[in-house]
């Protein structure tokens, strides 16, 4: 993993050398996040809606441009969990876990000119560092007719224990927009992670992120 943000970072820093030109921009939007989570709990997850926020910079080859940037964005789901117990008790749980990182995509871009901007579609990898997490939840228990209901608000931890969260989150993402001339840009994109983020041997969760973007490249 420390192989691969070096070799990020140093095609972040070696490319403008080479480039046409170099703009740097700021860029945020809203995230829709949800956890491709493997578990022997019958849930009924759904996306958790986010955002996310932070600068880019465009390195310019002409048809072609890299652009890494650094961000701060939200990710997770939120959950819903119905067992039934043999006695005929039943516990529903709703709630939401939600991770926050900061994050170093590095896309690589196709440039199709058009009168008033360009199309711009591609896309590369990217290496998150978490900083927190939260579990937030409510579980409802009906047991012959009475009903207990309790809530949970706790952070979760990053580390090496199990039960911790990995801090490393590493995937790949696929990218494109629409860019005027005058420096605004609208984008859409989506982050498939690869890394397991748990550090338990039983479940596997990753991260699966859709975005959609606003932003502005200093002229």
């Amino acid at each position: 993993m420390k192989k691969v943000i070096l070799t990020l970072l140093l095609i972040a820093g070696i490319s403008p050398a080479f480039a046409q030109s170099v703009k740097f921009g700021v860029s945020g939007g809203l995230n829709e996040s949800i956890l491709s989570l493997q578990n022997t709990i019958n849930n009924d997850n759904s996306r958790l809606a986010g955002f996310h926020a932070g600068i880019f910079s465009d390195i310019d080859f002409g048809k072609v441009s890299i652009e890494p940037g650094l961000f701060y964005t939200t990710k997770g789901q939120n959950n819903k969990s119905f067992i039934a117990a043999p006695v005929g008790a039943t516990f529903t749980a709703n709630g939401k876990v939600t991770y926050n990182y900061l994050e170093l995509p590095i896309n690589i871009l196709y440039n199709i000119p058009v009168g008033a901007g360009k199309f711009f579609i591609g896309g590369g990898p990217y290496v998150a560092y978490g900083l927190s997490g939260t579990s937030k939840g409510t579980t409802t228990e009906n047991s012959n007719g009475t009903v207990t209901t309790s809530t949970d608000d706790y952070k979760l931890a990053f580390g090496g224990q199990d039960g911790d969260l990995k801090r490393i989150d590493f995937g790949l993402g696929a990218l494109g927009g629409f860019a005027l001339k005058d420096g605004l840009s609208i984008s859409a994109g989506y982050e498939h992670g690869l890394t397991n983020i748990e550090n338990s041997g039983i479940d596997k969760t990753k991260n699966n992120v859709i975005s959609v973007s606003l932003g502005y490249c200093f002229l």
